[in-house]
């Protein structure tokens, strides 16, 4: 099983550069879509249940450089991200499932920074509708 989980995060980076296997997102800069893309597709090959995998230990779900989500310990201390190795994905395909141990955590989002991005979107495109009228006059 070890032999194919790293064939096939092999064959999913090619051309990436070369990957930790100690830190795949890490060593790839994979974030957002690319890293759940990623995961989606190993869970697919290798018949894991995600039930238990938490994205926001591993990488950053939205594209970058939004980073709205933070992790906190149970006391409200920041909780670091926790790398994604090639001895995970083993483990996942070897037993069917994400069973990785995490520490007790909440999951926060930053709505300001939320609220910011829908702002900015919003102008954008009143801008662009407004630049539309003006090239059609």
């Amino acid at each position: 099983m070890a032999e194919a989980v790293a064939a096939f995060v092999e064959e999913w980076f090619r051309g990436c550069g070369a990957v930790d296997p100690d830190d795949i997102f890490g060593s790839t800069d994979w974030e957002g879509d690319d890293a759940d893309e990623f995961i989606d597709g190993f869970s697919e090959r290798f018949g894991v249940d995600l039930g238990g995998f938490v994205d926001v230990f591993h990488y950053d779900p939205d594209e970058p450089p939004m980073g709205r989500f933070r992790l906190l310990g149970p006391d409200g201390q920041k909780l670091e991200r926790i790398p994604l190795t090639l001895a995970m994905l083993e483990a996942a395909a070897r037993d069917g499932r994400w069973a990785y141990p995490y520490p007790p955590h909440e999951v926060k989002t930053s709505r300001v920074l939320g609220v910011a991005i829908w702002g900015l979107f919003i102008v954008m495109a009143c801008l662009a509708v407004i630049e539309l009228g003006r090239l059609m006059l």
